[in-house]
């Protein structure tokens, strides 16, 4: 990465938020981006975590935040709000939106929700590894064509993806005119109800808000965006827009509608997912392995092999590397130190060599009990009911 020193002089400072959600690699990539160069506080009245570092790129000096994992940006938790309110408030150049690939219409909830804010977005696809590990193949350029914004293909944990992206985090930032996302729009039945609901609002809402952005929120039913409208819109304004939202409640619906069909034309464009009835050779095993009758009489044969390999292979393996390996070990040291002092013969030749002797004579016995624990891992894990 074509990084400078912290001290060198830079043209330009952007300031950059790291969003997603949970487990998607966005602290691993956050770590590989910014390095030691990382500050940890909370934010501002909040108990939630705040990670802030930099990094500099071509003369430009970038201010990178790690948002909270969130799912959506409705404020329902305090994570979600701190998220929401860095995007409005402090209105970053850009935000990085890391998406996992192998869950991608999961992930692109959050997007349509980031793209409703007009923001400028990035979006890295992490995680590609996995994805492609399921058999989901993705078109990374496909899908920047139909999303309308900048998409990196990433392996963070590979430290694939990480010069592109911050290159595309750079292009985006010089040329904010190249941004022209697809935003999802909100399904038929209620577009009219919007748009009257916008032109209700305008003039109502003070900056940084955005007065599309509070309308659709509204109609949505956000309850703190809900009571922030109130107190700007006043009389005679607020009883208007109460009267319209009541009797619009369903409005929800066509909203959640419209993004969803908005998710599945994206990834109807770039996803391509294994043939329905293609069963893998993982898929297989498990089959066996995981049935109930047969799942345990192959347990129960993997533990008849591994007693039978500690007791018929091992255990003479075991004898012939104590005599024949270490004993060799330990008489040739104690020639060698014949001269020295009886304490240090006796370290050398019982301590270290027999020391490492008693482990590396224990070596057959622990592979076999390492590969039954293993499996037993697997199953259970496999077995587990997820949370």
């Amino acid at each position: 990465m074509n990084r400078l020193p912290e001290r060198a002089p830079h043209e330009r400072s952007l300031l950059v938020g790291l969003a997603g959600q949970p487990n998607v690699g966005k602290s691993t990539l956050f770590n590989l981006l910014t390095g030691l160069s990382q500050h940890v506080g909370n934010w501002p009245g909040k108990t939630v975590e705040r990670m802030e570092g930099t990094l500099f790129y071509n003369k430009t000096c970038i201010r990178l935040v790690d948002l909270p994992g969130i799912y959506s940006l409705t404020a329902h938790s305090l994570e979600e709000q701190v998220a929401r309110d860095f995007i409005i408030q402090e209105q970053p150049d850009i935000i990085v939106m890391v998406a996992d690939a192998s869950s991608l219409e999961r992930n692109l909830h959050l997007l349509a929700e980031l793209l409703i804010l007009r923001v400028p977005v990035v979006l890295a696809l992490n995680m590609l590894d996995v994805a492609e590990a399921q058999g989901i193949q993705i078109e990374a350029h496909v899908l920047e064509v139909a999303l309308g914004l900048p998409v990196v293909p990433m392996v963070a944990t590979r430290n694939q993806g990480l010069d592109e992206l911050v290159a595309a985090i750079g292009r985006l930032a010089y040329n904010p005119d190249t941004f022209h996302p697809v935003r999802p729009q909100i399904a038929a039945p209620h577009r009219r109800v919007l748009e009257q609901l916008k032109a209700m609002v305008a003039g109502q809402v003070p900056a940084p808000f955005d007065p599309d952005w509070v309308a659709l929120k509204l109609l949505e039913g956000d309850a703190e965006v809900t009571r922030k409208a109130k107190g700007w819109a006043g009389e005679p304004v607020w009883p208007r827009v109460e009267a319209l939202l009541a009797a619009h409640e369903d409005a929800v619906l066509d909203i959640a509608s419209g993004r969803y069909e908005w998710i599945v034309r994206m990834v109807r464009a770039a996803v391509t997912r294994p043939r329905l009835g293609q069963v893998s050779l993982t898929d297989k095993l498990d089959r066996v392995a995981l049935h109930p009758l047969w799942g345990l009489l192959l347990l129960f044969s993997v533990f008849a092999a591994v007693f039978w390999f500690t007791f018929t292979v091992a255990a003479p393996l075991q004898q012939w590397l104590d005599i024949t390996v270490v004993g060799q070990a330990r008489a040739a040291a104690r020639n060698l130190f014949a001269g020295a002092p009886g304490w240090l013969a006796a370290l050398v030749a019982e301590g270290v060599l027999g020391g490492a002797g008693l482990v590396l004579a224990f070596l057959p016995s622990w592979q076999c009990s390492s590969a039954h624990s293993r499996y037993w891992k697997t199953r259970a894990t496999s077995h587990a009911v997820p949370m």
